[in-house]
């Protein structure tokens, strides 16, 4: 039997890697839609050249956004996000 001082360890790590998990979030999925432009250029365009590149997001996110690159130049706009999301 386990002691209640493991399982107690044992659901503070467990909860310590959930809240660590949401924290890492790149924009929390309110809506269940595509995130608000200003929101996202805001948070992730380092350089302030108004396009996101592979550099500048989270690989997951560039999986996904990597989708509206329209003319293939390894870059988001802002303008080519807006047309992939409607």
């Amino acid at each position: 039997m386990l002691s209640i001082k493991f399982r107690v360890l044992a659901g503070a790590a467990v909860l310590a890697v959930a809240a660590s998990s949401v924290d890492a979030a790149p924009f929390p999925p309110i809506g269940g839609g595509p995130p608000n432009a200003d929101v996202l250029f805001d948070r992730f365009d380092d350089n302030g050249d108004d396009a996101l590149t592979e550099d500048e997001v989270f690989a997951p996110m560039w999986a996904r956004l990597q989708n509206a690159d329209a003319n293939g130049d390894g870059m988001v706009t802002r303008a080519e996000y807006a047309d992939a999301v409607g």
